[in-house]
C-alpha cells in the first residue's frame, strides 16, 4: 500500500507538492499523518460500495506473481471483507488502444497467471503461459486513445465476477482514469448502455451535449422511433425531448440528452422495455468527479508509482 506521510510537530499539515511522490511506509510513526487513515467523502461519486471499498483499509501481500502484475482488491458479497485481486495489462502504450484484464488468484495456480516478457520487433510482449487464461478472468477493460486531442476515448468493460465480488467496475473506471492522468490526457468519455447509465452517473460521469441539425422529416422519424421503443405515445416521447425548432421547420436536436430523460421516466415510471437499442448515451467524467477519482488513486493506486510495459504489442498475450 502506498502510504503519504509528512513529519509535523504541531497541527498535522498535508501539503501535496508532487500527487505522485509517495512514500512507503510500512508502519506511520506516531507524530506522522497516515492519508489511508482519512475517510474519502464523496460527492460527486455516489456509490455505496465505492464508500465501502475505498474506506476500506487494505494492505496488499507481496507480490509474488512477477512484474507487469498488479494488485488491488475487491469487496466479497459472501463476507463484506476485501479480497485481492489481480490486474494484468494486455494492451499498454498503444497508440490506439488500451486493454487490461482483472483475474481472481484465488482459481489459478501462481504459475499459471506469471508473466514473462518477450522483446518482438521492438515491442515489450508479456507472454502467459496460461492456456485458458480467459476462463480466469473476472472482469475486463478496454477503451480507445486520441493522442492528439488527449483522450480517452470509449471502449469496453464486463464483469464476469459480480456474482461474487462488488466493485469490479470501479476498478475498471479506475484503471482508465489512472491511465489518462499517467498520459496526461485531460478526458475521458465512455458509451454506456442503458442497463449501466445508472451506475455510470454515480461514478461521477455525465452525459455528452450533442446538439444536432436534423430535418423535419427526421425529426418526426425519431420521435416515432423512440415511441416504439418506449411504448409510450408521441405527444409523451416529444414532452421529453431536448430540441429546438428553427423558422425553416427543422430542429436542433440534442438526443443525447433526450435519451437521458427518457431512461430516468423509465426508471421513475417502473416501465419495462422490451429492447433498450438505440437508447445508448455517451458520457464523460466530470471535473469535481475526477478530483474525487485523484483522492482515491492517491489513497488506494493499482498502477501509479508501479512500474509499466513500455509498450504491449496489440497482439496482446500469447502462449
Amino acid at each position: 500500500m502506498k502510504i503519504l506521510t509528512k513529519t509535523v510537530e504541531a497541527k498535522p499539515v498535508i501539503r501535496l507538492k508532487n500527487f505522485f511522490s509517495m512514500v512507503c511506509l510500512r508502519k506511520a510513526s506516531p507524530d506522522t499523518v497516515d492519508l489511508n487513515s482519512a475517510k474519502c467523502v464523496f460527492k460527486h461519486i455516489k456509490l455505496k460500495t465505492a464508500e465501502k471499498l475505498y474506506n476500506t483499509t487494505f494492505t496488499p501481500s507481496d507480490n509474488e506473481y512477477g512484474e507487469y502484475v498488479y494488485k488491488t482488491f475487491a469487496l466479497s458479497i459472501k463476507t463484506g471483507k476485501p479480497v485481492e485481486v489481480l490486474v494484468i495489462p494486455k494492451k499498454i502504450n498503444d497508440n490506439f488502444e488500451e486493454e487490461f484484464y482483472i483475474l481472481d488468484p484465488r482459481k489459478v495456480s501462481k504459475n499459471t497467471i506469471s508473466v514473462r516478457v518477450n522483446v518482438q520487433n521492438g515491442l515489450v510482449v508479456p507472454v502467459s503461459i496460461e492456456d485458458n487464461l480467459g476462463m480466469k478472468v473476472i472482469g475486463q477493460r478496454s477503451y480507445n486513445v486520441n493522442e492528439r486531442t488527449k483522450e480517452i476515448l470509449p471502449g469496453t468493460m464486463s464483469s464476469r465476477g459480480n456474482v461474487e465480488y462488488l466493485g469490479l467496475g470501479l476498478i475498471e473506471h479506475q484503471l482508465a482514469i489512472e491511465r489518462m492522468l499517467m498520459r496526461n490526457f485531460h478526458e475521458i468519455s465512455i458509451y454506456s448502455i442503458p442497463s449501466a447509465y445508472k451506475f455510470h452517473k454515480n461514478c461521477g460521469f455525465e452525459v455528452i451535449k450533442q446538439n444536432c441539425y436534423v430535418y423535419e422529416k427526421q425529426f418526426q422519424e425519431k420521435v416515432a422511433k423512440y415511441s416504439e421503443l418506449l411504448n409510450l405515445d408521441e405527444d409523451t416521447v416529444k414532452s421529453m425531448m431536448i430540441y429546438r425548432k428553427k423558422l425553416n421547420g427543422d430542429y436542433i436536436l440534442d438526443e443525447n440528452s433526450s435519451v437521458e430523460n427518457f431512461l430516468n421516466y423509465v426508471a421513475a415510471h417502473n416501465l419495462t422495455v422490451k429492447n433498450f437499442h438505440g437508447l445508448e448515451l455517451s458520457m464523460r467524467l466530470t471535473k469535481g468527479a475526477l478530483r474525487e477519482w485523484k483522492k482515491i488513486i492517491e489513497k488506494h493506486p493499482i498502477l501509479m508509482g508501479q512500474k509499466i510495459p513500455d509498450k504491449i504489442s496489440p497482439k496482446g498475450f500469447s502462449k
